[in-house]
């Protein structure tokens, strides 16, 4: 067995607020960070993703054995996909496992001993803290971590915005900093359209070609302590398309017995005006029910008041309040002055939180406000606005399947947007529900990050551009017709951000791929690109969490236990966690870790 000798361990799921660290560091028993004599941060950008690499060397400086935990901080959007401890001969590293198999392996194997770590508040699960046990590590031992993990890039004020928690505590001075702290990015944008710009440290450009910017912190130059930041952009006057695909087939199809396929991205950029978006006719649903008292509701209003002042006066629109019943700003939508935005700024201020949680009278209130507005023709009103509900809740209820199917025959041409707030809302419900309404959909755990992530979402839906968006590929010899997407359907195209498409086929190349769409005033969009291939940007890896995300929606709402052993091998081939498996730990050393990739014939 792959585990056998080896050490498994999980982490636990209770709920407790702990205070994350500055950046990666190793704890002691009594949660003191120990001594950081030397940090390395490695950043990858592709188009819109970021992978993140983090190395450091600490000491065990405490002057005795000590039961450690390695700490990263967390954010929402962020996936660990490796951490990697060696201690002397010792290596402690993660792998992602189906949860049947870790299962089957929880009782054969040993847990590390954590002593006061394991019984201390220490080890309860917190969203905003990634924790490795690391036991056993004697005074003065030198501990080397290696964390690997990656994120989708914020898209706000035109540019992509990366940052990194590298502010390190030890350093006294300015002049120190550099000598502790290695920084390099590189941007593979997949377009030479790329600016970068406001980066926290002083950088130096080390490479550039077309598309590709190598970037590394300048030593010769005063440094601040703080989070590594930077942000880029990529502007056009006109929409702009590239597809990108990969050089070869992705080898750890073969290694791991799976069928060879080919993975390409679509990436679709909105032109930096927002000149002819299309006007929206958006009702805003309010889960106003008792679960949703205090901060998360507060948070919610806020939010629906900034998400007011987008109106444009192209828009009309109303407000649902809806807990197991319905209230109505207005059952009708209305015009954007005001008049009419003073009036829902007051009604929004006087909603309180009772009730339980009823999701599908708002829905289907909403549907029906929507239709009666105006006739729809092929997903738009003959005025040209683009009908549109935005739904925010906390809760999770018994019909959640039968709302999805529902919405799906329901709801034709009108845009769904979702937003989940706290840990016990459906993710995968609200996942589908948006995936069917061609619409987005963002989740916040943690109280203080729900009013920028909803304020994400406002921001995301100000201008419709292009909508009835398809992508096709073009045939040639040998190349295979069948293609998967993701998402499918095809979201519309907003001027907060491009619209990224990946998808995966059989056989050759395609020849060309084309992208079609809708202008507010009925033109038709049509732009044919011929692929390009990138030895440098893993295209199959990069938008893995993106049809994991997808695929276990799809999973939840089909009940399908073929998309879940999709879901599981997918997940364990790119080593990202998934809702069906499980990401643990082992201890090893070099000389196993060898024998043990001779065993599997080089793969996993």
């Amino acid at each position: 067995s792959f585990f056998r000798s080896f050490f498994l361990f999980f982490l636990c799921v209770t709920m407790e607020q702990v205070e994350p660290p500055p950046c990666l560091q190793i704890w002691d028993e009594e949660m003191k960070p120990l001594l950081l004599r030397q940090m390395s941060l490695v950043v990858e950008v592709h188009i819109a993703t970021a992978f993140v690499t983090l190395s450091a060397v600490v000491v065990n400086n405490t002057g005795r054995r000590q039961n450690c935990m390695l700490v990263l901080p967390m954010e929402e959007t962020r996936t660990v996909t490796k951490a990697e401890v060696q201690i002397r001969q010792r290596i402690i590293e993660t792998v992602v496992v189906s949860t049947e198999d870790a299962q089957k392996s929880t009782g054969k194997q040993k847990r590390i001993s954590t002593r006061k770590i394991q019984a201390s508040s220490a080890f309860a699960y917190l969203p905003n803290m990634f924790r490795l046990p690391v036991s056993n590590v004697k005074s003065n031992d030198e501990i080397q971590v290696f964390v690997t993990y990656f994120e989708p890039l914020l898209h706000s004020g035109g540019a992509y915005n990366l940052r990194v928690p590298v502010v390190i505590p030890e350093c006294t001075s300015a002049e120190s900093l550099p000598q502790m702290l290695s920084i390099t990015c590189h941007l593979n944008s997949g377009t030479p359209h790329c600016r970068w710009g406001n980066a926290s440290h002083p950088m130096r450009t080390i490479f550039q070609d077309g598309t590709r910017i190598s970037l590394e912190a300048d030593k010769s130059k005063p440094w601040k302590n703080t989070p590594f930041a930077i942000n880029y952009s990529l502007t056009s006057a006109e929409i702009l398309c590239n597809v990108l695909v990969e050089a070869s087939p992705d080898p750890t199809a073969a290694a791991s017995g799976l069928p060879e396929e080919n993975n390409f991205t679509c990436f679709v950029m909105p032109p930096s005006s927002t000149e002819g978006a299309f006007g929206r006719n958006v009702v805003f649903l309010m889960d106003h029910s008792k679960s949703m008292e205090g901060e998360p509701l507060e948070c919610a209003k806020r939010a629906v008041h900034a998400a007011l002042l987008t109106l444009r006066h192209t828009d009309r629109f109303s407000i649902l309040q809806f807990n197991h019943k319905v209230e109505a700003f207005s059952r009708e939508l209305l015009p954007v002055n005001p008049q009419s935005l003073l009036s829902a700024q007051d009604y929004i201020q006087r909603i309180i939180a009772s009730g339980q949680t009823n999701i599908a009278l708002p829905l289907n209130m909403a549907v029906q406000m929507l239709k009666s507005t105006s006739k729809m023709a092929s997903g738009c009103s003959r005025t040209g606005a683009l009908p549109m509900v935005v739904l925010l809740t906390d809760g999770c209820v018994e019909d959640e399947r039968e709302i999805c199917r529902q919405a799906a025959l329901a709801t034709t041409g009108i845009r769904i947007s979702t937003f989940g707030i706290g840990p016990f809302c459906n993710g995968f419900f609200l996942k589908m529900l948006a995936e069917l309404g061609k619409g987005s959909a963002l989740t916040a755990l943690q109280c203080q990050s729900i009013f920028p992530q909803i304020l994400q979402l406002v921001h995301l839906l100000e201008a419709p551009l292009l909508t009835d968006v398809s992508v096709s590929l073009e045939g040639s010899d040998g190349f295979s017709s069948t293609v998967e997407l993701f998402p499918y359907p095809v979201p519309d195209l907003y001027a907060g951000g491009p619209l990224v498409v990946s998808g995966k086929y059989t056989g050759r190349h395609p020849a060309s791929v084309t992208v079609r769409g809708r202008y507010s005033h009925g033109e038709t969009f049509c732009q044919s690109v011929s692929p390009t291939t990138s030895r440098v940007i893993p295209v199959s890896k990069v938008f893995t969490k993106q049809r994991l995300d997808l695929l276990t929606a799809r999973a939840w709402l089909d009940q399908s236990e073929a998309v879940k052993k999709q879901i599981v091998e997918l997940s364990c081939r790119y080593n990202m966690p998934s809702a069906h498996t499980t990401f643990v730990a082992y201890e090893t050393t070099e000389e196993r870790r060898r024998a043990a990739v001779g065993n599997r014939g080089g793969g996993r």
